[in-house]
């Protein structure tokens, strides 16, 4: 008896997760829930594909957009270890910055710094920069590569 709810639990979680999924029109909250609940099954590659999804089909506002693009870089960089991914999503959002190319400068330098040292320095690295950065609100959001 336990054994057959079990099964029946397993599957009622996992048509949810499935409807979850499901490709239909969404609004902005429903996309930071459905990303954030996929997220929490552990489901990062479909939270990705949530996310990018919304990007592409949701008319949303810079602010939204931005906080999209912020949520993926993270998850990419976070889970999956994929700094280049996350990388694009961030200069997404430093595009709309008033100053980008002055900032595009500093941030590349900072990922410069990154790639060319060896891993026993990143640690000393990322507490210099995000002490150096304290007075630049643009690095405020901006989570630095491990």
């Amino acid at each position: 008896m336990i054994l057959f709810i079990m099964i029946l639990l397993i599957s009622l979680i996992t048509m949810k997760c499935i409807r979850l999924y499901h490709e239909h029109p969404m609004t902005y909250e429903q996309l930071l829930r459905k990303g954030l609940v996929m997220e929490l099954l552990f489901m990062e590659n479909r939270a990705v594909d949530v996310y990018e999804r919304g990007l592409r089909e949701l008319d949303l506002t810079v602010d939204e957009e931005n906080n999209v693009h912020y949520l993926v870089g993270m998850i990419q960089q976070k889970y999956h270890k994929q700094s280049k991914q996350a990388v694009a999503h961030f200069e997404e959002v430093f595009k709309k910055e008033p100053e980008y190319l002055a900032y595009r400068k500093e941030y590349q330098h900072i990922l410069d710094a990154y790639e060319s040292s060896n891993r026993e320095e990143l640690p000393h690295i990322a507490k210099m920069l995000k002490k150096q950065s304290q007075h630049d609100h643009r690095f405020l959001k901006l989570k630095y590569p491990e």
